[in-house]
């Protein structure tokens, strides 16, 4: 009997886990350097990831980080439709087009991604943008995953059921710092 592939979404799970696999490779190689900021480094990577996943969706996505200012200042980030693409020639559009899936706040890992979302630069690109993804990517982590592994410095500290990796009790000390926001 053949073996079915399982789906994740819109893609299968071999491609989900590729594509996990090349952004934390990604992460691993921009941490590996040591000469990084905590945030802005790690765009380009998270565009990556971001565009990987678009390009399996219908309409494809396309991320685009560091927006220009449209009136509530630079989101970290939009997501673009593909029906977007290729529409700058329009006059109506001197100001730049509107990311149509939402714009992208992503913060370094120890900011508190609910004190963000709850803040007042967030209720401005909600105004205008509709939907905004406020993440730090651990907490994406927390919410959507059902087990995470914890790497330091390209080796494994830890894996296992969220439950555990984001208690007050993991295995390791170093997992409970990374993902309270001690250090990272």
């Amino acid at each position: 009997m053949a073996r079915q592939e399982t789906s994740v979404g819109p893609m299968t799970a071999a491609q989900a886990a590729t594509i996990a696999e090349t952004y934390l490779s990604e992460l691993r190689d921009i941490h590996a350097t040591q000469a990084g900021s905590p945030e802005v480094s790690y765009y380009p990577a998270l565009a990556n990831l971001f565009n990987m996943v678009g390009r399996t969706l219908r309409p494809k996505v396309l991320c685009v980080m560091n927006l220009k200012d449209q009136g509530a200042d630079n989101p970290d980030g939009g997501l673009f439709t593909a029906d977007q693409f290729g529409r700058s020639t329009d006059p109506k559009l001197a100001g730049g087009l509107l990311p149509s899936r939402g714009a992208i706040e992503a913060k370094a890992t120890k900011r508190d991604v609910k004190v963000i979302a709850a803040s007042e630069q967030v209720a401005k690109y909600v105004r205008l943008y509709g939907i905004v993804l406020v993440t730090n990517l651990v907490q994406q982590a927390r919410r959507l995953a059902d087990r995470t592994m914890f790497l330091l410095k390209g080796e494994i500290v830890e894996l296992d059921r969220n439950e555990v990796i984001f208690s007050d009790s993991p295995a390791n000390q170093k997992t409970y710092e990374y993902v309270n926001g001690i250090y990272g």
